[in-house]
């Protein structure tokens, strides 16, 4: 039976053994932490724990990286040259 829907895997119908925790998300290689997915909840799954664990890298990266630090280019319409002067466009 997969883990996520409750269906019931027949015979011959493809399925995955997969950690229940993602490794990224603090999962464990634990009996425990292993269960069985089809290969149609599989996509869902995955996206949903790389979307936790990029949530966890930027909420860490917020509390941890100091502000002057963090890249806040994403408007920036220019470039910077190796003195470190701005080229505007």
């Amino acid at each position: 039976m997969c883990h996520r829907c409750r269906r019931k895997l027949r015979p011959g119908d493809d399925w995955i053994d997969e950690h229940l925790v993602a490794l990224e998300n603090g999962g464990t290689n634990d009996l425990s932490n292993r269960g069985i997915t089809c290969t149609w909840c599989k996509p869902h799954k995955d996206a949903e724990d790389h979307k936790k664990a990029a949530k966890s890298r930027h909420v860490a990266t917020a509390h941890v990286v100091p502000t002057k630090r963090r890249d806040k280019r994403r408007g920036f319409k220019g470039w910077r040259k190796f003195n470190g002067e701005v080229v505007w466009k």
